[in-house]
């Protein structure tokens, strides 16, 4: 998702987990297409209203709870931390009913607090942050992992074992965002609602990009970056050393260049007639350049009617 954005990835996205907190019925509910166990209950760290809640799910079901849809029906707005950029991209690509969204990321940071939903809560609520046990399973499989033969990786399938920790950590984060929501008067009328509005329909209508000339700045970036490497490597270079700022000052200190570090302005202000040297800083120079990756982001981030969106940060 990061090479992609949450656009890319939301269109071949499908349900894990996913997991709603109904105040108005004092409800947790969590529902996946997956096998499932029960989870632990939320820690008691949490906020005295959100403890003792009802909690059900609904395994290996993909379909919308029917008390989530009642919500719906009665005019609920969603809620969730990231909501613009993920949860509400992934919410419309699984099928489910159009819906107002509020973001807490932006609400947050308009709060001057960290973007980070967990770095946001304990500035809150000190005893109180996200699953990282949870966190570590579930990256385990919403990431492809190695396989003998497949290159590339496959998705595992999670066992009922794997979905309870899962459950758990997403049904932490949606009482986390509750906590904030809630502690934060995060839904009250604020000043600046009309530039949060605006912001967010900028956003929406994104901002165009010329694909194809990014991808063909990208190759060329490659190609000087392959010219280069080519000549130090000729010049008798260690390839490790167009990595590791150590190897290239000692490679270049056997050759009467010393300098007090790799940066990229000591390197451009370093003079030297030997061929050798300047093959090397050039090669160092082009390899730790950064053009070629931001390019190769913006073309992989663009939507297919050829519009960046996502890009924007609302305060800060």
């Amino acid at each position: 998702m990061r090479k992609a954005g949450g656009r890319a990835y939301s269109q071949a996205c499908e349900l894990l987990y996913a997991s709603a907190y109904l105040p108005s019925q004092r409800l947790l509910v969590g529902w996946s297409p997956w096998r499932g166990r029960r989870p632990l209950p939320p820690p008691e760290a949490l906020p005295e209203h959100l403890r003792g809640l009802e909690r059900r799910y609904y395994w290996e079901s993909e379909g919308l709870p029917a008390e989530v849809i009642r919500e719906l029906n009665d005019g609920a707005e969603l809620v969730a931390h990231n909501g613009d950029a993920f949860d509400s991209l992934v919410w419309r690509a699984l099928g489910y009913p159009e819906t107002t969204w509020a973001d807490t990321v932006h609400l947050v940071r308009r709060a001057s607090l960290p973007a980070s939903l967990d770095a946001a809560c304990r500035e809150v609520y000190p005893d109180l942050g996200k699953d990282s046990a949870g966190r570590a399973r579930l990256l385990r499989h919403t990431s492809p992992q190695a396989r003998r033969g497949r290159p590339d990786g496959e998705f595992a399938d999670p066992s009922p074992t794997a979905m309870r920790a899962i459950a758990r950590y997403c049904d932490l984060d949606a009482l986390i965002t509750a906590a904030l929501w809630d502690a934060l008067r995060l839904g009250d009328p604020h000043p600046d609602d009309a530039v949060l509005a605006i912001h967010r329909k900028i956003d929406a209508r994104g901002v165009p990009i010329d694909g194809d000339y990014a991808r063909r700045l990208s190759a060329a970036e490659m190609r000087i970056t392959e010219s280069a490497v080519s000549e130090a490597l000729a010049a008798g270079l260690p390839r490790s050393a167009l990595t590791s700022p150590q190897q290239l000052r000692a490679w270049l200190s056997e050759r009467g260049v010393d300098l007090a570090d790799a940066q990229a302005d000591t390197l451009r202000a370093t003079t030297s007639t030997d061929a050798a040297v300047g093959a090397a800083i050039r090669a160092r120079l082009a390899h730790a350049n950064v053009v070629r990756s931001k390019l190769d982001a913006l073309a992989a981030r663009t939507c297919p009617d050829g519009r960046l969106r996502g890009c924007l940060a609302y305060y800060g």
